[in-house]
């Protein structure tokens, strides 16, 4: 990994995902052992031992990209044993969708100042960390990051460019 460009975050996760999934079941061997079927018995002790499908298909990937690295660039290998039709497909159940009137109750059910929060969470499709974000206008900025009026949103700084270049749904 010392070669590739990567943040140190990501450096610290594949670790992570190498120490408790990779190495921990397949460190013992040499690389040329390593064959489709140690794949597919390795990949049922992940599931087995409580990892998630989604969780089992990461790191297949990754340890499908080592293999084509020592395929590709090192030449220690001629196949990938990651080769095994449908591993590497993440199968998420699709997440449920309140209706707009379990939306409106549970905005009821929360404290006042909680209400547009949850109505904007289940209609607009943003996600955690830029819901959180929004603020209303302060007394000490110009300008707020975001500002809600009637139909339009105007954004400020944000890691969402899309978020930045938001027209109205209609003109005035």
């Amino acid at each position: 990994m010392s070669e590739r460009k990567l943040a140190p975050r990501t450096i610290e996760v594949y670790e992570g995902i190498y120490r408790l999934n990779i190495k921990k079941h397949l460190a013992h061997l040499a690389l040329g052992e390593i064959k489709p079927a140690t794949i597919r018995t390795w990949r049922t002790t992940l599931l087995k031992e409580g990892r998630s499908e989604i969780q089992a298909v990461k790191v297949y990937r990754i340890l499908r990209a080592v293999f084509n690295t020592a395929i590709k660039e090192d030449e220690l290998l001629k196949v990938n044993p990651c080769r095994i039709k449908g591993f590497d497909k993440e199968r998420a159940p699709e997440r449920p969708v309140p209706t707009v009137r379990q939306a409106h109750a549970l905005a009821e059910e929360m404290l006042a100042r909680f209400h547009a929060l949850i109505l904007l969470a289940a209609y607009s499709g943003l996600r955690w960390g830029v819901l959180t974000a929004l603020r209303g206008p302060t007394s000490t900025s110009r300008r707020p990051p975001y500002v809600c009026t009637g139909s339009w949103l105007w954004c400020g700084e944000s890691r969402c460019s899309a978020l930045r270049s938001l027209k109205p749904a209609s003109g005035p």
